[in-house]
């Protein structure tokens, strides 16, 4: 909720609750199942109070800041998709239509549990959360962007085992100098954790909680789930792949990073540690459900500071 752009929040939001929910509801975690499998998830009833809840979040975001917070690309407001309507026919909306509850015709009751404002409010002298884009961003500003990020620490390709896998980092000396820049939040600046071209050859049937270490203790910076990986790359739900085109997990370490007063001499550790998901989950129970073939690996991982 401390995001203040779109394209931050989508981000955040795409990946957790939205995603990993879908995972730890769906038989047999992702992309199995119902709520495990895009073109099937409607299917299951508790679908429908998933993505209310999603939509109430949004409503909660927006309402801080709506005329800044509201998407303004335009080719992503003109983008149309298909739906079947109630009476089983096929409706066409234009992303346009549908930015605001009141263009749908409904409203949360007065609070929704929506955070307080005035604590969301704070967040807006902030950087945004996660990918520091706007929704116009092209791919040459990306470029722009990922070039003028500083590594702090990165390591190369990896298999994930069916139990916890712990990852040693190397460090960037160069690079661990700035995170003095990131000793106050407001500061300007976050700190991110950016995994790259992660894979499996048979769906892992789990999700991973995602931890970054410094010595015994761990801080916990997101999760990893699969359900992306079920999206089409054509039809109504093209557009659903997200993690850039499911390959790609992006979370913010910033908040990590100081609990765990990681400093220019340390060297951080990343744990991959199996998980259904549910909050009674064991780390051995959902390794178990891993098949031996699922070979889930990653091309690499790093710690990076945006400007």
């Amino acid at each position: 909720m401390t995001s203040t752009t779109y394209a931050s929040f989508n981000n955040s939001l795409e990946q957790t609750p939205h995603g990993s929910v879908h995972c730890a509801v769906g038989v047999a975690g992702c992309p199995n199942g119902l709520m495990g499998s895009v073109p099937v998830a409607a299917l299951d009833p508790v679908f429908y109070a998933h993505h209310t809840n999603i939509d109430r979040l949004y409503e909660c975001w927006l309402k801080v800041n709506e005329p800044a917070r509201l998407p303004n690309d335009s080719g992503h407001l003109n983008t149309q998709f298909s739906f079947i309507d109630a009476d089983g026919s096929t409706a066409t909306r234009r992303v346009s239509d549908m930015l605001r509850l009141s263009q749908l015709g409904y409203a949360y009751a007065v609070g929704g549990g929506c955070p307080a404002t005035a604590l969301v409010a704070q967040a807006e002298g902030m950087t945004m959360q996660g990918v520091t884009m706007s929704d116009a961003s092209s791919d040459a500003t990306r470029a722009s962007a990922a070039a003028s990020e500083r590594a702090i620490a990165s390591a190369g390709q990896t298999k994930l085992e069916r139990g916890v896998t712990t990852v040693p980092m190397s460090v960037a000396a160069a690079g661990m100098q700035s995170l003095s820049a990131t000793a106050e939040p407001l500061a300007g600046r976050r700190v991110r954790l950016v995994i790259d071209g992660l894979k499996y050859d048979v769906a892992p049937e789990t999700l991973y909680n995602v931890y970054l270490v410094k010595g015994s203790t761990r801080e916990q910076v997101g999760v990893i789930n699969f359900f992306n990986f079920s999206a089409p790359t054509a039809g109504a739900h093209a557009s659903h792949t997200g993690h850039a085109n499911a390959s790609q997990f992006e979370f913010d370490a910033t908040d990590a990073v100081h609990r765990l007063g990681i400093g220019p001499t340390e060297q951080p550790s990343l744990v991959f540690e199996p998980t259904t998901g549910l909050s009674d989950s064991a780390p051995e129970a959902a390794a178990a459900l891993i098949k031996p073939e699922a070979n889930v690996r990653f091309d690499s991982a790093r710690l990076v500071i945006a400007p």
